[in-house]
Formats: structure tokens, sequence, C-alpha cells
């Protein structure tokens, strides 16, 4: 059975399952405004897991966009959710909200995860583990991505962003308010 937490006099589960983080996640994807160029917005490879070792569980997907003629990074990003606490300011309509944001914000608070931290994957992804806190990415990167424009003024065709064509691992480390890439170990990628 799953904990319990209570908040603004709502209670809302720990997700037990992937279907309750995709859930999350699709709440997510789903408040996400599509426009001519970037659309289809999706949470793929859902996953829960302790990303920092306190005993609470985390949300972390994929969150992934259709884009046609985008001249900008295309939206394919690590993405974590962590879990509303008591008398969280996160999920909660300002004054200025609207009808439509009023409307996601209790929908987060029912599901009792928000939006923390996410990371642009430059590449198709072929995995996301996670292993002692350690967030692994395993993507293919291409030229002309659209997960990672080129940019001509880097000197390499690349933007420092962009790595080499070919399949690469990039490694994370998740703590509240950040996702960070971690430094290869010496002689890999």
């Amino acid at each position: 059975m799953s904990s319990l937490a209570c908040w603004a006099g709502l209670s809302f589960a720990a997700p037990a399952d992937t279907t309750a983080a995709q859930r999350a996640a699709d709440a997510v994807a789903d408040n996400r405004y599509g426009d001519d160029i970037q659309s289809d917005f999706r949470a793929r490879r859902v996953q829960v897991a302790d990303l920092d070792g306190d005993g609470r569980a985390e949300i972390l997907f994929l969150l992934t966009a259709t884009c046609a003629q985008a001249n900008f990074d295309c939206e394919n990003s690590l993405t974590v959710l962590d879990a509303l606490r008591p008398n969280d300011p996160r999920a909660q309509p300002s004054r200025l909200s609207d009808d439509a944001e009023k409307a996601h914000l209790a929908r987060v608070r029912a599901l009792g995860y928000v939006e923390n931290a996410s990371a642009q994957i430059p590449g198709e992804v072929e995995s996301i583990r996670v292993a002692d806190q350690r967030i692994s990415v395993a993507f293919l990167a291409r030229e002309a991505s659209p997960f990672c424009q080129d940019d001509a003024g880097a000197g390499n065709g690349h933007s420092a962003a962009c790595p080499a064509p070919g399949r690469h691992t990039w490694h994370y480390a998740w703590k509240p308010g950040a996702l960070t890439r971690l430094a290869p170990a010496p002689g890999r990628r």
C-alpha cells in the first residue's frame, strides 16, 4: 500500500506504480501548449525512483514534442517531478491565474507531484536507467538533429551542447531544483 500525504485539505498517494506516475507525467505534457512549430507533447519512459536517497519517490521521464522546421532545440528533456509537501506553494494558483491554469494546478495537486527540474537530451534516447541515485541516459546523436541545433559559430559545426554524432551515455544527479550532468569518468564518454 502506498503512503499517504495530506496537503491543503486534499489527500493524495505517492505513485506505487508506473500507471500513477504516468498520469502525473501526462499532466505536465498536457499543460504544454503547442504551436505550428512544436506540438504533440508526450511523457515517455516514465519511471519511479528515489533520486536523492531521502526515502521518497520521484518521477523521472522523457518529455518530447513533434517539431516542424524549428530553429531551436525541439523538446526532448529528461524531467523530474517531486512530491508536493504540506503547504507547498508550487501548485497554488496566483491571483492572475486563468481558469485553464487553475484546472491544471488542481490536477497537479490531486496527483501529488509537481515539475522540479529538467535537462535537454541532444539525441534520440535509447534508455534511461537509475542506479544508486545516478541517472544514466543512453542516446544517439545525429547530424542536423531536431534535438540539438547546430551553431556555425562553434567552430566544429555543433553548438557547445551538441555532441559529435554517435552513441553517448550521459549521467545525471538530481537534488531538489537541479538536474546536474556529471562529468564523465576519465577515458569514457
